[in-house]
């Protein structure tokens, strides 16, 4: 996959009302993070940085952070963050990476076929895992986890160990943990329900509220 570069500039005007301006010109705040390296505070498009993490495989892609001619550095996003109420956004972590230390990210789950329960039994799929921890090496990082639930009949499972995997991928959680189950319309739990055909379940729950909410506002800021 052919690298996208990243264009920042070192950001010296820190704090709330540096950020307020940044968002003002269309920049956001961002910080990149490397091992036993000091954090630098950046500022980086916003609207560009938004087109990268919905493009396919965009939130686990590696990335070239270019700060100037001289001054690039191979990155993967750490974390990101949206504004609560507006769904924009507004802050994002790098992290400096090496081909020769793995790394520990979150890779969604997409569904793929139609379960047999579904078709023939008038079920309901139900989705229990949007994402999964792996550990690899940053060039191995996948995409997407497929999970194939076409064979699944009614009130059967897929379990975490059903996913196929490459070797040099190893998922962080235990496999017999469900990841989808097709149930009966009347025993049906609260639950995410797809379509048949499925989709990508990425991305991260934007449940924040109250507190939570102005919480990750405010680290923004930094």
């Amino acid at each position: 996959m052919e690298k996208v570069i990243i264009e920042a500039k070192r950001r010296w005007d820190l704090g709330k009302n540096g950020a307020r301006r940044l968002r003002n010109e269309g920049m956001i705040p961002a910080i990149l993070y490397g091992v036993d390296e000091e954090p630098v505070p950046l500022a980086i498009d916003r609207k560009l940085m938004d087109q990268y993490l919905h493009s396919e495989g965009g939130r686990n892609r590696v990335y070239m952070l270019k700060m100037d001619e001289s001054n690039q550095k191979e990155v993967l996003i750490r974390d990101y963050q949206l504004d609560p109420v507006r769904d924009e956004l507004i802050h994002v972590d790098f992290l400096k990476i090496s081909h020769e230390r793995p790394v520990e990210v979150s890779v969604p789950i997409v569904t793929e076929g139609v379960p047999i329960g579904v078709k023939n039994a008038g079920g309901v799929l139900v989705i229990l895992r949007r994402d999964l921890p792996v550990r690899c090496l940053p060039q191995d990082v996948p995409v997407q986890l497929i999970a194939d639930v076409s064979d699944l009949d009614l009130h059967q499972r897929m379990k975490i160990k059903d996913l196929k995997v490459a070797q040099n991928v190893k998922i962080l959680a235990d496999g017999e943990i469900n990841i989808a189950v097709v149930e009966s319309t009347r025993t049906t739990e609260a639950g995410l329900r797809l379509p048949a055909e499925g989709g990508a379940l990425a991305g991260m729950t934007e449940e924040a509220g109250g507190a939570e909410a102005s919480e990750a506002s405010e680290k923004a800021e930094d």
